[in-house]
């Protein structure tokens, strides 16, 4: 078998739904008029992150996001192109209990 028989597969690991994240930073700062310049940054990057998030997710071969919220949103991204599983990403914390307290 040649290694080109078996080329490497992408796993793109979401940790955050980012264009979510900088279209609700948007919504907050085109509340408060003070804030305007920074919310024609954000719009600027709305856009710019969604282009770049859509490219990441149909580049890899396997995604996975952290709630079903951000599964959501990247569904969206896709419009529906690919199934994104979720895993959380949590830890059992009974099982680090310290019983010397």
């Amino acid at each position: 078998m040649r290694a080109d028989d078996n080329p490497p597969r992408i796993v793109l690991d979401c940790h955050n739904a980012e264009t979510e994240l900088q279209r609700r930073t948007l919504r907050g700062d085109r509340a408060r008029p003070a804030r305007w310049p920074a919310a024609v940054y954000s719009a600027i990057q709305v856009s710019r992150l969604a282009r770049f998030e859509r490219e990441a997710l149909t580049a890899a071969d396997a995604v996975i996001a952290v709630s079903e919220g951000d599964r959501r949103q990247l569904a969206a991204l896709l419009e529906g192109e690919r199934p994104i599983a979720v895993i959380p990403n949590v830890i059992e914390v009974d099982a680090y209990r310290w019983e010397g307290r």
